[in-house]
């Protein structure tokens, strides 16, 4: 095309191509880059036909891979090449493996010591016809596809700096998410969060209907939680606006993995959090949520200082998050962050992906009450367990029982307006006008 005379160099360690007319030199070094460590697959390929990626992709693994019996490889130095070869690789229609080789720094070859890098590895089936974007035979995949998506297994989860095209992962088939971590290990409601869409009555629904559908059954507020709720962000914000208009309530049941920014921008919108914190070291946070803890405390600090009203919800798993140093260091951070804080210590019952474990034995809930209380926390409460005054609400100065409650049912309130009826104390209670009086003709119901 050029009427370039190409040459080929046999050296010590690598066969070099040798271009005499400059403006092809150029030509390449413009499209692909000049270093070796920062070259990329040309720009224009990615909106090119089947066939000419075929072609390019066959002259880069003629010339720089090497072809076995059940796989072909490609290897570069080059990350940006790498993922740039993957790309065109899933646009063909076939999914590649990617590996990382950290070699030794420094080795001997023919005779002389010479450097070495980090080489980034693409391998595919040798079964598929990556020219033509096909399989050639039958061959048994890691992945799964349809229309529309691959699924992909994910052997590790870990962080790094990238910039360019993203890929979406979606959940296979018709399941829901989860949570905005990648990994959910143990969820005590797996029968909602992992449960497939077909099992539920389900409707589309737009912003400003939550708060109408809500109104028509009696509700007073709408909390947004099964699942996160932090993954539909933009869709709970604009529900909460109309919401707030018709004089409602907001909650988010979350387990605090968000950012500053969009919390901030909440603020305005949402009356109250319960914030999982799901353990109090950052080995259990990396070990089973594969997260750090610290964005979730922090976001804990932010929350409380927007006014936002806030809760902690604490679930005690044997042999993970249940020693007693932990629990106090937890209760502590929270008795410094604000002591009124009520905290909820619940029992955990094997489930989903931890069934091997042991549901909460009754003296460690007892035991994570009385550290809390040793810790200054002012109101605590234990969950998924039937235990005296486990979910009632005491004075702390006056000790009276505020308000008493069992299992889902509040069987009296005589808080008013947030506070104790007889000594005035501060209960760190949300409380409308009038709720006395709702409270106690609840009660007489229940009692009917």
């Amino acid at each position: 095309m050029f009427d370039a005379d190409a040459r080929i160099r046999k050296e010590k360690t690598a066969l070099k191509v040798y271009v005499d007319r400059s403006t092809v030199a150029l030509l390449l070094k413009e499209l692909c880059g000049a270093d070796s460590r920062t070259k990329k697959v040309p720009e224009v390929l990615f909106h090119s036909s089947t066939e000419i990626v075929g072609s390019f992709l066959k002259g880069y693994f003629d010339g720089d891979g090497c072809y076995k019996k059940d796989y072909s490889d490609a290897i570069t130095v080059s990350k940006t090449l790498a993922m740039g070869v993957c790309e065109l690789l899933l646009n063909q229609g076939v999914v590649p493996a990617f590996y990382q080789y950290d070699p030794p720094k420094q080795r001997m070859l023919c005779g002389r010591e010479v450097n070495q890098s980090t080489e980034y590895i693409v391998r595919i089936p040798s079964a598929f016809d990556f020219v033509h974007g096909k399989w050639i035979r039958e061959w048994k995949r890691y992945y799964r596809e349809d229309e529309d998506f691959f699924f992909v297994p994910i052997g590790s989860v870990s962080k790094q700096f990238y910039e360019g095209n993203v890929y979406n992962f979606e959940i296979e088939g018709d399941h829901t998410y989860t949570a905005n971590f990648a990994a959910v290990c143990n969820c005590q409601n797996y029968n909602i969060s992992m449960a497939s869409l077909s099992e539920f009555v389900l409707r589309d629904m737009k912003p400003e209907e939550v708060s109408e559908t809500a109104l028509a059954y009696g509700c007073r507020g709408i909390a947004f939680t099964y699942n996160e709720p932090t993954i539909w962000h933009e869709f709970a914000y604009d529900a909460m606006g109309p919401a707030k208009e018709k004089g409602m309530f907001t909650v988010y049941v979350t387990n605090g993995y968000i950012q500053e920014d969009p919390l901030r921008e909440l603020s305005n919108r949402l009356d109250a959090m319960n914030i999982d914190v799901k353990g109090f070291t950052e080995r259990f946070y990396d070990k089973v949520c594969k997260a750090p803890l610290q964005p979730v405390l922090d976001a804990v600090t932010i929350a409380h200082e927007l006014g936002i009203h806030i809760e902690l919800t604490y679930l005690i798993i044997p042999g993970e998050n249940d020693a007693k140093d932990e629990i106090r260091k937890f209760s502590e951070w929270v008795a410094d962050l604000d002591p009124r804080v009520p905290v909820h210590f619940t029992r955990f019952h094997p489930e989903y992906k931890m069934s091997d474990k042991p549901p909460t034995p009754i003296p460690t809930m007892e035991m994570a009450r009385e550290v809390g209380k040793e810790a200054g926390l002012q109101f605590i409460y234990l969950g998924n367990v039937a235990l005296p005054r486990g979910e009632d609400t005491i004075c702390p100065k006056c000790h009276h029982l505020v308000a008493e409650r069992s299992g889902f049912g509040v069987m009296k309130v005589e808080a008013r307006e947030g506070h104790c009826p007889i000594c005035g104390q501060d209960l760190y209670m949300v409380q409308r006008k009038g709720e006395v009086a709702q409270s106690e003709e609840r009660r007489r119901q229940l009692l009917r």
